[in-house]
């Protein structure tokens, strides 16, 4: 009785080690690409499209030699976002759309700007692109200048005859 007890602690010990160390996980695309973290995917209810999209900010880093490398730092899109311009140099919406029946759809694009201490303006429904190939990436930079202090960045997908796809929308201050 006394061995199953010592059995049984020591298995709870095996397994309690198990759970507490911390594994690296590597997330692959299908080509063997390693995802950024956090990513996030949108699948159609209406339509076989998928989206994958992440948002990263782009650190200046000299190298040895002298070059100037963007250092990527990916960022969270549940998070309301404190930027240093002087340390951050561009901020980027990437969407990778699957579309494997080929669909027409096209993106959209709402931005709220704050420009100044005051002003607000609103861009509304600019196309930005369309498309019917199987896969297509876009790389969007997001509003960066002297005179923006916080955005507000909205991206829809709208397929031809159906639904749309909300890529939520980032908020982010440039502390200048």
């Amino acid at each position: 009785m006394r061995n199953k007890y010592f059995m049984l602690l020591i298995m709870l010990s095996f397994l309690f080690v198990g759970c507490a160390t911390t594994m690296n996980v590597e997330l692959k695309d299908q080509t063997g690409r390693v995802m950024p973290d956090p990513h996030y995917v949108l699948h159609g209810i209406e339509n076989p499209i998928q989206v994958l999209f992440f948002y990263t900010a782009y650190e200046e880093v000299s190298d040895v030699d002298g070059t100037v490398i963007g250092k990527p730092k990916f960022l969270d899109l549940l998070t309301h976002h404190d930027i240093f311009a002087e340390k951050t140099k561009r901020i980027t919406l990437t969407i990778q759309v699957n579309n494997p029946n080929e669909l027409e759809y096209s993106l959209y694009r709402l931005i709220k700007l704050q420009v100044g201490d005051a002003r607000r303006e609103v861009h509304f429904g600019d196309e930005i692109n369309r498309s019917k190939l199987p896969q297509r990436q876009f790389v969007y930079s997001l509003p960066y200048s002297e005179d923006v202090r916080a955005a507000d960045y909205l991206i829809t997908l709208q397929v031809e005859g159906s639904g749309v796809m909300e890529i939520g929308t980032f908020r982010y201050n440039l502390i200048h």
